[in-house]
């Protein structure tokens, strides 16, 4: 009968222990964040992003000549004055998740997280590579619409190179003959 009662506490305290480990979503974890950055706790923030994310800041101080905690502090996401954070379509594939937010500025952007030790982390690597990615998208529509538009432009544009490169093309052959004269 003892070990009976034993073995019921032990899994009653088990049960306990695995429901206070429970993971964080990531909505929790940008909750967590923006409340850490309303106190200005650099430390809870940079706990909370990637390793990536917190390399790509030591890049950044180091190249501005400030601290890691001022450009962690130096948040893009929230505003000092915003109290609330609306969000929606958390989206959690494997280890990679995002959350779409409504910025200072009322529009929406995606805050990207991974999965790093079993805990969520904010992700801002993603958001450049996101950025990146969309500003050579736009690029390349751009360069279609400029051909679509202008069909003749890229040729105008090789021909008058060409007619820059000749005087430079003449210069070089009589630079060359007057060379070869003056040894002769």
């Amino acid at each position: 009968m003892r070990a009976f009662v034993l073995i019921i506490l032990l899994l009653s305290i088990l049960a306990c222990s695995s429901e206070e480990k429970e993971e964080k979503r990531p909505v929790e974890v940008l909750r967590e964040y923006m409340i850490a950055f309303k106190k200005g706790d650099s430390a809870t923030m940079r706990s909370l992003l990637s390793k990536e994310s917190v390399k790509m800041a030591e890049q950044e101080a180091q190249a501005r000549n400030i601290s890691l905690d001022e450009v962690i502090k130096q948040e893009t996401l929230f505003s000092e004055h915003q109290t609330k954070v609306e969000y929606k379509n958390e989206r959690i594939e494997g280890d990679q998740a995002r959350v779409e937010i409504k910025t200072p500025y009322e529009t929406w952007e995606t805050v990207f997280f991974v999965k790093e030790d079993g805990k969520w982390k904010i992700a801002k690597e993603k958001f450049v590579e996101e950025n990146l990615k969309k500003a050579q998208e736009s690029v390349e529509e751009l360069n279609r619409q400029i051909q679509e538009y202008f069909p003749n432009l890229q040729e105008a544009h090789k021909e008058s190179s060409n007619q820059r490169d000749l005087p430079r093309l003449q210069e070089d052959s009589n630079s060359k003959r007057t060379t070869s004269e003056n040894r002769e």
